[in-house]
């Protein structure tokens, strides 16, 4: 796990982040994960994310190869399209919350 460049990150401050690192390592925490975790909040604060609907199409596009037929595709897409798709298609992912999704599936 890199620190930071030897031009930019001091030596004493390279042991720092070392010593925190081995502590979170201790507490059970995956350093690594942690950190790219970090980066796709701080990364969705910034851009805002994705909003239901393209997170929708993203998701069948990526998962479209493991569904059985062009039918199965069909049933994702539609059903998906009539229930979630008008209550949360706009929204972005980030700030959908457990209100949301109710109101979503409560009519089925």
């Amino acid at each position: 796990m890199g620190l930071g460049p030897l031009q930019l990150v001091p030596l004493a401050r390279a042991r720092e982040q070392a010593r925190d690192i081995r502590m979170q390592r201790y507490r059970g925490v995956d350093p690594l994960g942690a950190r790219g975790a970090k980066k796709k909040v701080v990364a969705a604060e910034v851009t805002g994310g994705p909003t239901f609907a393209e997170a929708m199409v993203a998701y069948i596009d990526a998962n479209k190869a493991a569904w059985r037929n062009e039918k199965h595709i069909a049933q994702w897409s539609s059903t998906l399209s009539a229930y979630a798709a008008p209550h949360l298609g706009k929204k972005r992912l980030v700030d959908i919350e457990t209100a949301d999704v109710l109101a979503a599936v409560q009519p089925i």
